[in-house]
């Protein structure tokens, strides 16, 4: 019995905190990147919309998008400037 009553106050904080980020996950930065994009083009904007959500998701894969493009775009540069040979179908640098 008092195994029990632990296990349910564990589950319980822990739905708390998940809870908790996934709301500042949604709420803050995806919905949030996407209402202030769509305020550029639009005064009448709902913050909890479902364009504001799918904005902000399209804006955030971008970004993701960019970084790593960013990234594999300074390991061919950081090669080439030491004067090695980049090999593009093995995705290295090659002495």
């Amino acid at each position: 019995m008092p195994l029990e009553i632990v296990g349910d106050g564990v589950l319980v904080i822990f739905r708390l905190i998940a809870r908790f980020f996934i709301e500042i996950i949604c709420d803050m930065v995806i919905q949030g990147t996407g209402y202030l994009f769509c305020r550029l083009f639009c005064k009448n904007v709902n913050p909890d919309g479902v364009l504001v959500t799918v904005i902000g998701l399209a804006l955030w894969g971008g970004f993701i998008y960019a970084g790593f493009e960013i990234v594999e775009f300074i390991a061919v540069d950081t090669c080439l400037d030491s004067s090695d040979i980049y090999d593009d179908k093995a995705d290295n640098c090659v002495n």
